[in-house]
C-alpha cells in the first residue's frame, strides 16, 4: 500500500511537470494568446525611431518643402533598417494597412529625418514614426550608375 502512494505521489508530481511544460511551450508559440501576455518571437527593435503625431509630421515635411531636394530622374530609394523596423510596427498596430509612404522632413536647419506612414482608405495616420537619414537615400545621385539586375555592368 505504501508503494502505490508513493507510485501516486510521483505520477502527480510528474504529471503537474508535464502540464507546466506543455502550456509554457504553448504560451511560447501563440501569438498574442489571452493566456500569456507576450508575443511571437523577439519583436520589434523599436532603435532609431520614435513615434510622432501628425503637427509634428507635418511640421517637418513642411520644414523640408521649403527647400526641397530637386532630382531629374528618380530610379530607386534606399530603405534604412530603422524604416523597415517602423513599417514592421505599423503594421502590426494596424492590420488594415496597404502599404507604406516615407516622407522627407527637416526636424530642424540642420537635421533631415524620414516620416514613415502607412498607407490605407482612408489614409492610416493614426501611427506615424519618423526615423534619421542616415542609411536611406534618392538613386540618384547617391546610388551606382549600373543596376545590378539590368546585365550593362
Amino acid at each position: 500500500m505504501k508503494n502505490n502512494s508513493i507510485m501516486y505521489v510521483l505520477t502527480f508530481v510528474a504529471g503537474a511537470i508535464i502540464g507546466a511544460a506543455i502550456f509554457w511551450i504553448s504560451c511560447s508559440y501563440c501569438c498574442k494568446s489571452s493566456c500569456c501576455a507576450q508575443t511571437c518571437g523577439p519583436g520589434i527593435d523599436t532603435t532609431g525611431f520614435s513615434r510622432i503625431d501628425v503637427a509634428t509630421a507635418s511640421t517637418y515635411f513642411q520644414n523640408y518643402m521649403a527647400d526641397p531636394v530637386k532630382i531629374d530622374t528618380l530610379r530607386a530609394v534606399t530603405i534604412s533598417p530603422e524604416q523597415y523596423q517602423a513599417m514592421k510596427m505599423i503594421e502590426e498596430l494596424d492590420s488594415t494597412v496597404h502599404g507604406f509612404r516615407i516622407y522627407m522632413g527637416m526636424k530642424d536647419s540642420l537635421t533631415p529625418v524620414r516620416i514613415v506612414i502607412g498607407t490605407g482608405s482612408p489614409e492610416r495616420t493614426d501611427n506615424i514614426f519618423v526615423t534619421t537619414r542616415i542609411a536611406s537615400r534618392l538613386c540618384p545621385p547617391v546610388c551606382d550608375v549600373a543596376i545590378p539586375f539590368d546585365g550593362k555592368y
